[in-house]
């Protein structure tokens, strides 16, 4: 057994390599390479982090956006998790105390299709001592992160270091973001004229609009 585990270890530790090399593993972003498709596909969690915004605090770049296809560069191992759950897309944000680059927040939000899906996920990734707080449909912290999912959203919030103003500052950004409600999202969808995905090209606003006042 052990004499197998050092082939694969030597078989699959250039091929690692080479993965890593090429960028297949990095944490650089290129937002040139999205295609029209994977625009429309990551919508729903850009929209909302792009209008995220807390006194004090702003965000640097770019919304990052990601698919089924990307994700792994992103957050590497743990895209299988999402995955399992059929996750559509991952927006991402970087946001920093205004004159102190040292002090951050790394914002992850999940498209994970329907609310039993970010269920599924949520029970997955929650310890199980940790106690629930109000925050969206349910929500935890763990020291200064913070999780939470709201309807078919998967949340996670990770601050550079542990300290009481920056679990209060990431609590606080967490709260804000949950507060984009579905009719707001709808309205800025409704804003942007984005379009569906279907050939007919029907605004997206209008179907999201029709199946929330639809009956049941």
């Amino acid at each position: 057994m052990i004499r197998i585990l050092l082939v694969l270890t030597l078989v699959l530790a250039p091929v690692a390599l080479a993965q890593y090399e090429e960028g297949f593993i990095t944490s650089g972003y290129d937002p040139e390479a999205l295609s029209e498709a994977d625009i429309a596909q990551t919508n729903d969690v850009a929209l909302p982090l792009e209008k995220l915004a807390m006194e004090g605090w702003s965000r640097t770049g770019v919304v990052e956006r990601y698919t089924p296809e990307s994700m792994y560069g992103k957050i590497n191992g743990r895209s299988e998790i999402y995955l399992s759950y059929d996750c559509v897309a991952l927006g991402f944000a970087h946001v920093e105390v205004d004159g102190d680059s040292d002090q951050f927040i790394d914002i992850f939000l999940y498209d994970m299709v329907t609310p039993l899906q970010a269920f599924g996920v949520y029970g997955i990734e929650k310890w199980e001592e940790v106690e629930e707080i109000e925050l969206g449909d349910v929500g935890y912290q763990t020291d200064a992160d913070v999780f939470f999912r709201k309807g078919k959203f998967y949340a996670s919030f990770v601050p550079s270091e542990d300290t009481p103003a920056l679990r209060e500052h990431t609590l606080a950004l967490a709260k804000a973001l949950t507060e984009w409600t579905d009719t707001q999202v709808l309205e800025e969808v409704k804003k942007a004229n984005l379009r569906g995905r279907g050939g007919g090209g029907f605004p997206a606003g209008r179907k999201w609009e029709g199946a929330r006042n639809a009956p049941g």
